[in-house]
């Protein structure tokens, strides 16, 4: 583990080795909150203050009392850090599937991706989720529908790469594959 930081409505969440650290605007640790298996991305905070996570093949979401919200099995470690969506919705991906959850932990779609992801998900303003595969280029619609594909430049697998939407709703992708 050991993801990074992320900012909460009072200071910071901190994903350590063993789980998260619950830190305030003068850098004091309030809580530390053990969790196995914590993913290498940085917690999603939401508006309360708590975090959501991927632990092993399950997403958490924990409040700063160690208050477990919800555990919900998926298929996978999750491949990159959980989103939000401008509804609110939970948007994760694993090794398999894009995954579409209420902030209750309810899961609303699995889509399957059709092969492992390489970068995302990233949300548009629109709500639309893009990610980029082994494959390609994949959008879905803001309820987790597919939207559209688009193959991969090199013919081959992509291996890395990144996704920015800017604020004209653009998608920029930039990939390497063999």
């Amino acid at each position: 583990g050991a993801g990074g930081a992320s900012l909460s409505p009072s200071g910071f969440v901190v994903a350590e080795t063993d789980g998260l650290a619950f830190v305030d605007t003068a850098l004091r640790v309030v809580t530390r909150v053990p969790i196995a298996g914590l993913s290498d991305s940085a917690p999603l905070v939401l508006a309360d203050g708590s975090a959501v996570v991927s632990a092993g093949a399950q997403l958490v979401r924990v409040d700063a009392q160690a208050v477990q919200r919800f555990a919900v099995s998926v298929a996978s470690r999750t491949h990159s850090p959980v989103a939000r969506t401008p509804a609110g919705r939970l948007v994760a991906a694993t090794t398999t599937e894009l995954l579409i959850l209420d902030q209750d932990g309810r899961v609303e779609r699995r889509e399957p991706l059709g092969d492992q992801p390489v970068a995302g998900p990233a949300v548009a303003l629109d709500g639309s989720i893009w990610m980029i595969t082994r494959r390609g280029l994949v959008a879905f619609d803001a309820d987790g529908a597919p939207r559209a594909q688009l193959p991969s430049p090199t013919g081959g697998p992509l291996t890395h790469g990144s996704l920015a939407i800017a604020t004209d709703g653009s998608v920029r992708a930039a990939v390497l594959g063999f």
